[in-house]
């Protein structure tokens, strides 16, 4: 697709987010790393989720160096708010494990100070930074042009027709930050997350299915069919019936097939030796208690 039939969509896309969904401008009073956490957690979510998992954290920990060193699993109960708790756990304790060993702080409004590139690259060296949460970062508190790009944004972007499947697996839609103008990076991202993740978390959901149509009315073959129950018929109960239970029951057929069984029955019992009748077997013992050479060997010598 070529870059005017790209930015197309774009303006479409953004016209009808924005009818649909209010512009969120992030608050100038955070701090840089509670920009990070905040983006940990509205990867995939809705903004008011990712507000609410943050005003659970900060009721439920005493301070960041709690949540670093509590469970994973932990955490995804306090932030069970969000669409994916466990993921956003993850990343959390990773990015602010990479903080502290770097830092040994948990302050980096230092970086504020860098210029854009520079702290991009701190940003991006510790583990569990995602590039939406480097991408959302340089937008609202770096005061750079980056435009979030999560699972949620690239399933709509295809949906729409915005990228292709090549495009959608190396999870990149080009020329975004060209076609949108920096002045409206914020609005664009906002609202179109929040189309995004509506869909994201409620894809049979028709109101949104409506608004994506309205974008992109190609976009009813792309989406994702709900999956047909399966005709399930239980197997037929078949009873073993005994050969007794097989014969004919009257006639000379029934005497036929009564031998018939009698003789499957002689063949399939395993055969037994028979011994003739007689004198009892003589047994080892018995026949040398019995040998002269054993009373010899017994008697006392005088």
């Amino acid at each position: 697709m070529n870059a005017s039939n790209r930015a197309a969509i774009f303006t479409v896309l953004q016209k009808v987010a924005k009818k649909q969904f209010p512009v969120v401008k992030p608050p100038t009073t955070r701090s840089l790393l509670e920009h990070v956490m905040y983006a940990c957690c509205l990867q995939n979510s809705q903004f008011d989720q990712a507000d609410e998992a943050i005003a659970r954290i900060q009721r439920s920990f005493f301070d960041w160096n709690e949540v670093r060193v509590t469970t994973a699993a932990e955490l995804a109960d306090v932030m069970g708010c969000l669409n994916e708790p466990m993921q956003a756990a993850n990343r959390l304790k990773k990015t602010l494990n990479s903080v502290f060993e770097a830092h040994y702080s948990f302050d980096i409004d230092f970086l504020k100070k860098e210029n854009l590139g520079k702290a991009i690259e701190i940003l991006d060296k510790g583990r569990g930074v995602t590039p939406f949460v480097i991408s959302y970062v340089a937008q609202s508190a770096l005061g750079g042009h980056q435009i979030a790009i999560d699972e949620a944004m690239i399933e709509l972007m295809y949906l729409i027709g915005a990228i292709d499947s090549r495009e959608s697996a190396d999870f990149r839609v080009p020329g975004l930050e060209r076609a949108i103008p920096k002045s409206q990076g914020i609005e664009f991202f906002s609202t179109v997350h929040q189309l995004a993740v509506s869909h994201f978390s409620s894809p049979f959901k028709p109101e949104i299915r409506k608004i994506i149509l309205s974008i992109e009315p190609e976009a009813k073959d792309r989406f994702i069919k709900r999956a047909s129950p399966t005709s399930r018929t239980e197997p037929k109960k078949t009873t073993k019936r005994s050969d007794a239970e097989k014969l004919p029951k009257s006639g000379a057929g029934k005497a036929e097939a009564k031998s018939k069984v009698t003789k499957k029955r002689a063949s399939a019992e395993p055969p037994t030796s028979k011994r003739k009748p007689g004198r009892p077997k003589k047994t080892v013992a018995a026949a040398a208690a019995k040998s002269p050479t054993k009373q010899l060997k017994r008697k006392k010598p005088r």
